[in-house]
């Protein structure tokens, strides 16, 4: 299984835009709990520098949700047993007055507060931590994996609780309809040099400065025979060749007809772009199974 494994201390972080409502999901395996100190620190939410609302895993495996400076605010009477799989879900509306915190574990809600849910910031937060232990102590591992992130603003159904859902990662398996871009290295075809799991950076690449041309691939299909498709996010690692400004465009091929993205500007680093489609840009509505396995995705020079 492919997955994010956090041992004590370790975590991910997210900048996003400044919300007042987040809605976090993600599969967790306690794989041993930290020794001493506050337990296994799973999300933290800040506001800018400022720690927010923090929902974390005791060593007695309950789940607690409190403002920092605050104490607990709410917290679970059921306990997660180590070595289990658990869909959890945490949602946060971040105010002096109407505020929310909510914690679900399958589907069922397991601790709820309403009322103050601000800290030391504001009526937001932009920053987004998922992990193992900032507590203190030593000795926690968690796995984790299907992570979805909402910030309440979108249209249903992701403007609210998702449910135990899977996140698959897809990668180019063939060329597409359109191999323009001129500079091909290190790979004997377009796909071969894009289509690692683990980056090789410059290793193999395509390349080119002449605007609007296209590579798109086609991808490994998904594995489920029937299922809900809550989006696509394209995602795409680049950088820019040269001196000036450099720009590319997100690149999706639905039912015959292309699709792109806003430009966005390169830097001389690589870096990862992510582009969320919730929606079939060719018939406005929710991705089957079958349009997703039959798109194209790719990008354009811009």
């Amino acid at each position: 299984m492919n997955g994010l494994h956090c041992n004590n201390a370790d975590y991910v972080s997210l900048t996003l835009d400044s919300q007042q409502t987040w809605i976090l999901g993600c599969a967790v395996n306690v794989v041993a709990h930290e020794v001493g100190a506050m337990g296994i620190f799973l999300w933290d939410l800040f506001d800018g520098a400022n720690n927010q609302v923090i929902m974390n895993i005791t060593n007695d495996g309950l789940l607690h949700a409190y403002v920092v400076g605050g104490g607990y605010l709410a917290s679970s009477v059921q306990a997660l047993a180590t070595g289990t799989w658990y869909y959890i879900e945490f949602k946060a509306r971040i105010a002096n007055a109407g505020g929310l915190l909510e914690i679900r574990v399958n589907g069922n809600v397991w601790a709820t507060f309403s009322g103050d849910t601000q800290g030391a910031g504001g009526a937001s937060a932009n920053i987004l931590r998922l992990g193992a232990s900032e507590g203190g102590g030593a000795g926690a591992q968690i796995r984790i994996d299907d992570v979805y992130i909402l910030d309440g603003t979108g249209a249903a159904p992701n403007n609210d609780y998702l449910g135990d859902s899977v996140v698959q990662a897809l990668l180019p398996s063939a060329p597409g309809t359109y191999t323009q871009l001129a500079t091909l290295f290190g790979a004997a075809t377009h796909r071969e040099a894009v289509d690692e799991a683990v980056p090789d950076e410059d290793t193999t690449y395509v390349d080119d400065s002449v605007v609007d041309v296209i590579d798109s691939f086609n991808f490994a299909n998904l594995t489920p025979v029937s299922a809900n498709i809550n989006g696509v996010q394209v995602v795409t690692r680049a950088k820019k060749t040269d001196a000036g400004a450099a720009s590319f465009a997100r690149f999706a091929r639905s039912g015959g007809a292309d699709y792109q993205g806003a430009d966005v500007a390169l830097s001389t680093s690589y870096a990862y772009y992510r582009e969320i489609l919730a929606l079939n840009p060719n018939t406005g509505l929710a991705w089957t199974l079958d349009e997703v396995n039959a798109a194209e995705f790719g990008f354009k020079v811009r």
